[in-house]
Formats: C-alpha cells, structure tokens, sequence
C-alpha cells in the first residue's frame, strides 16, 4: 500500500513539474 501510495506522489510530481515547465516555456517565449 505504501508503494503504491509513493508512485503516484512520483507521478503527481513529475505533473506538476511537467505543467510548471510549459507555463515557464509558454512565459518565456510569449
């Protein structure tokens, strides 16, 4: 259950980074 658990905080994170990094993209280049 813990594993499991930690996964999806991975996976959530890398979102949030992924979406961080195209707002900062779509900032630099607009």
């Amino acid at each position: 259950m813990m594993q499991q658990n930690m996964q999806v905080t991975a996976c959530n994170l890398v979102s949030m980074c992924v979406s961080l990094l195209k707002n900062v993209n779509i900032a630099l280049y607009a």
